[in-house]
């Protein structure tokens, strides 16, 4: 019964040494927040992605739940946002 307990504080603690080196190694610099350039549209129940080193947000609804299909990109190089044709099928 003895061996069994160690054995598994044992592979307890390979675990968490594991979890924590990996993490130690996988984490990226601390970076300050920024300001960026303000989203020409502020709509409601957006969702994001990033692709291809842009962010875009899509979806919006306007007043009464009218779904809209906003597609905007965000360029962090030029700091810019850019409206992209809306959404061929709406979310609803």
């Amino acid at each position: 019964m003895r061996r069994a307990c160690y054995a598994g504080i044992v592979v307890l603690l390979v675990v968490l040494g594991v979890c924590f080196s990996a993490g130690s190694a996988t984490a990226q610099p601390w970076a300050p927040w920024k300001t960026m350039a303000p989203a020409p549209d502020g709509e409601e129940e957006v969702f994001g992605a990033v692709a291809g080193g842009k962010v875009y947000l899509m979806g919006g609804i306007k007043p009464l739940w009218k779904p809209i299909g906003l597609v905007l990109e965000y360029d962090p190089q030029a700091n810019k946002w850019g409206q992209k044709k809306p959404m061929p099928e709406l979310m609803r």
